[in-house]
């Protein structure tokens, strides 16, 4: 998990089964925490995702996983979009991490750019995700009535 110096510091004391790493790139959005987690890393690649994201799929996971071989990120494109926060990145993306947020930038396209992507396109995704449940994001009350509606569904 990565988060800010403060909230790091809150989890010291607590065993929640996962290493806590600490932004270094404070304020830089996403590319700052994907830095932050690669230089953590002990494994050559890791699974990126985000906290608010309720209804991962488990199976669409592990097929970007699968595709990781020869990239330097996996990430899915959604109505031409990258989910970059749903991605597999391997160490190799570091150098080009370094280079966009050393310029001030903190956009994760422009570190796309500069590596070897396997992009996931929604015809493989909606094998696995039809309603593409697995980007949907919680960030004000009304997701969150939302998310409990299609969770009560779910069960």
């Amino acid at each position: 998990m990565v988060t800010n110096h403060q909230f790091a510091l809150s989890l010291q004391d607590q065993d929640l089964g996962a290493r806590v790493a600490e932004d270094i790139w404070p304020g830089m959005g996403p590319l700052g925490g994907i830095h932050s987690a690669l230089k953590a890393a002990t494994t050559q690649y890791i699974l990126v995702v985000a906290c608010d994201m309720p209804f991962l799929n488990w199976n669409l996971l592990k097929y970007e996983i699968g595709l990781r071989l020869g990239f330097d990120a996996v990430v899915p494109r959604l109505l031409g979009f990258p989910e970059a926060l749903h991605s597999v990145y391997s160490k190799s993306c570091l150098p080009a991490t370094e280079a966009v947020l050393s310029g001030g930038k903190s956009q994760v396209s422009l570190m796309l750019r500069a590596v070897r992507v396997r992009y996931v396109e929604q015809h493989e995704i909606e094998k696995f995700d039809p309603q593409h449940l697995s980007f949907f994001n919680v960030n004000t009350p009304a997701d969150i009535d939302r998310a409990r509606k299609l969770a009560v569904h779910d069960k």
